[in-house]
């Protein structure tokens, strides 16, 4: 599972595992109330295996979504919501052979991207997206 925060600041976006059914895409209104806020379901997207992490572009426009073996990018138009972006038909991007990928984080630049697995003695793998 994983969770991002929209770079407004306006909503978490919560994303279920998925291992036996599509990941279930879930808004999350960042409001100053105390009441109790239900999750909206907005969003389904199977991509064959569990999600494990994901992480958001510093400008928005790029989502990350990571598996235990592979990284998918999903592009996000400055108009579209997060949600929407993920409906979307994503690039395979590099990955390492990692035991269990468990973590990813875009770099602030939007130029590439890091990935670690979850074990002991972790390696940490740095990857650069091409230019554009």
């Amino acid at each position: 599972e994983a969770v991002m925060v929209d770079v407004d600041g306006a909503e978490a976006v919560l994303i279920t595992k998925g291992i036996d059914s599509p990941a279930g895409v879930y808004v999350l209104p960042l409001t100053d109330s105390s009441e109790a806020v239900t999750l909206e379901r907005v969003a389904e997207f199977d991509i064959g295996e569990s999600i494990s992490a994901a992480d958001l572009s510093a400008d928005g426009r790029v989502i990350a979504v990571r598996t235990p073996t592979r990284v998918l990018l999903f592009d996000r138009p400055a108009t579209s919501s997060i949600a929407a972006a993920l409906a979307e038909e994503p690039c395979e991007a590099a990955s390492a052979p990692e035991r269990q990928g468990e973590a990813i984080a875009l770099h602030p630049d939007g130029r590439g991207y890091t990935t670690l697995s979850e074990r002991e003695s972790a390696t940490r793998n740095d990857f650069r997206l091409p230019e554009s």
